[in-house]
């Protein structure tokens, strides 16, 4: 008898360590997926999904600074766009595609550009006649 609950005390010894290999293992791939997380995509900025295209329009490039300072953007660049009584700015996301077109301060540069329209974060209040975005260049000229 006693042979017996022996036999039976160190079958439930070796369940329990199969259970707690078991537990454990389970432990470990749980906390493991619990790390992995997927980059959050930003809502708004250059990085932020596309909102719009232009493609080959007309504007004027400005450099953000002196007369052109524009305190709407924090961008080294940006491009004016009218039409009519419509303006819309866009902050340049990506000034190495300007392709060395020199912009002097306070002259403006006569261009056309395609590109993916970005929305700003932290824009001025956008009115009927009047937009400011961010723009990532796919192309740019002088015009």
């Amino acid at each position: 008898m006693v042979k017996r609950i022996k036999e039976l005390v160190n079958k439930c010894k070796n369940i329990i360590k199969k259970k707690m290999k078991n537990f454990i293992l389970l432990l470990t791939f749980t906390l493991f997926l619990s790390s992995c997380h997927k980059d959050e995509i930003p809502t708004c900025g250059c990085d932020s999904p596309t909102v719009g295209t232009v493609t080959n329009e007309i504007g004027v490039l400005k450099k953000n600074s002196g007369n052109f300072k524009n305190s709407d953007f924090d961008t080294e660049y940006y491009i004016e766009y009218v039409v009519g009584n419509y303006s819309s700015y866009f902050g340049i996301c990506n000034s190495d595609k300007l392709n060395g077109i020199a912009i002097p301060e306070n002259t403006e540069v006569s261009v056309i550009y395609s590109g993916d329209i970005k929305e700003m974060c932290n824009g001025p209040v956008t009115i009927a006649v009047v937009s400011h975005d961010l723009i990532k260049l796919t192309q740019i000229q002088k015009q």
